[in-house]
């Protein structure tokens, strides 16, 4: 189970990563090309990979018993009490994810504390609240019914035609759901908190979320470029910093970085909508090939089967005994093991052993070197019908190289073989 949730974890930072920095490469000559609209959009694509990671991942053919288990004969000599480090990077993972998400929610929590409580309400229908500070807005809060809040000063820091043009700003915000999408990212943020990658391009991506709405305001009013800027700088003059920061899940105009990058952006001239059509066609087939890279990368997952038999999952070789003149033993031991529901060994039984003419002495130090080892291994139990169930194997552990060779079938009676565990030499 942590192995699980750790490769899930890992495969999410790094599609995520990868998605990021693409879309930090493209993000410009996306809005040159396409608009600020499809550069906003391409964000999108983010959350969407990650999404097609929470599918089941592809199924792996099958693969003979020898195969299914090479790796683990091959950690053979890995002690079985070998500390997982998973365990301890699994909980700090989520003792991270708790701590920004509560930062993020505090966060959220003071700037509703400083639009007064609660805002007065001044167009039900439209949705527009009034806040009780001077530089309290304008933006855009809440998730389930977002609102646009305005500053008490409202009127008579902007004229009629200014105020016409921020309120058709924020009105692009609730129509387009960015608080949610904002939300969104925030939650990736949180899940992605030891990765500095996510958080700039969540900053990236807010700029791209502002220049959007100001090309649908001025797709809507294409006379009115000076008197947006107006209405942009005026916003900028006012605010007092950190006094209220963005909200992680809200829309609202801050920033001087941010501002240039807005006013700069009303100098050229919108794209076609020829072109951004072409651009919403390109964003959705890069969003359809992210998905599937994204699913297809994920390690692939046993094909499902109503019956399968037991397998290594962990062990350590057994201790190589040696006659009386000190010489390594050769012969091969052939344990009949009985495998719990949970992997363990329930019980280990002597087959045969084929080895060069031991003496009993001989004899017994094979069996009984094998027989301790297999005790302390750990398998993967027999699957029936999804579900773990007690089965027998036959495991057989050479010491060098056997002579003789009665063969294994001889007395396997319809018991599975796993793969040779070899001790010594080849």
């Amino acid at each position: 189970m942590i192995a699980e949730a750790w490769d899930a974890l890992l495969g999410m930072s790094l599609a995520t990563s990868a998605l990021a920095a693409l879309l930090l490469l493209v993000r410009l000559p996306l809005r040159r090309s396409f608009g600020a609209r499809i550069a906003y959009l391409a964000w999108q694509v983010v959350p969407f990979a990650a999404l097609a990671l929470l599918l089941p991942g592809p199924a792996a053919p099958p693969v003979s018993v020898a195969a299914l288990h090479a790796g683990a004969a091959a950690a053979a000599g890995v002690p079985a009490e070998a500390f997982d480090v998973r365990l301890v990077l699994i909980p700090v993972w989520l003792l991270g994810v708790l701590g920004v998400l509560a930062f993020f929610v505090i966060q959220q929590l003071r700037y509703g504390r400083r639009l007064g409580r609660p805002p007065r309400c001044i167009d039900a229908k439209a949705g527009i609240l009034r806040g009780e500070a001077d530089m309290s807005g304008p933006a855009v809060i809440g998730f389930w019914q977002p609102r646009i809040v305005l500053p008490r000063d409202f009127e008579a820091r902007w004229s009629p035609a200014e105020r016409e043009l921020v309120l058709a700003h924020e009105q692009v915000h609730l129509e387009r759901g960015d608080t949610r999408v904002n939300a969104v990212a925030t939650f990736l943020r949180a899940l992605n908190w030891f990765n500095p990658l996510i958080h700039y391009a969540a900053g990236r991506m807010r700029i791209d979320q502002e220049l959007a709405c100001d090309a649908a305001v001025l797709a809507r009013f294409p006379q009115a470029r000076r008197r947006y800027a107006e209405a942009m700088l005026k916003t900028q003059l006012a605010a007092v910093p950190n006094a209220f920061p963005t909200p992680p899940a809200g829309c609202h105009w801050t920033g001087t970085h941010v501002l240039k990058e807005r006013i700069a952006m009303l100098k050229h001239p919108l794209p076609s909508r020829a072109l951004q059509r072409a651009g919403v066609l390109a964003i959705t087939v890069f969003a359809g090939v992210a998905a599937c890279v994204a699913w297809a990368a994920q390690p692939a997952q046993p094909a499902a089967s109503s019956a399968s038999p037991a397998g290594y999952a962990r062990l350590s070789p057994p201790q190589h005994p040696v006659d009386a003149s000190g010489n390594p033993l050769e012969g091969m031991v052939l344990l009949r093991v009985r495998v719990g529901t949970d992997g363990s060994v329930l019980n280990v039984s002597h087959v045969r052993t084929e080895s060069a003419e031991p003496v009993s002495g001989d004899f017994a130090k094979l069996v009984e070197a094998s027989s301790a080892a297999v005790l302390k291994w750990k398998f993967q139990p027999s699957m029936q019908d999804g579900k773990a169930v007690e089965s027998e194997v036959i495991v057989p552990v050479k010491f060098a190289s056997p002579k003789g060779g009665a063969g294994i079938d001889a007395d396997r009676a319809g018991v599975p073989v796993l793969d040779e565990i070899n001790v010594g030499g080849g």
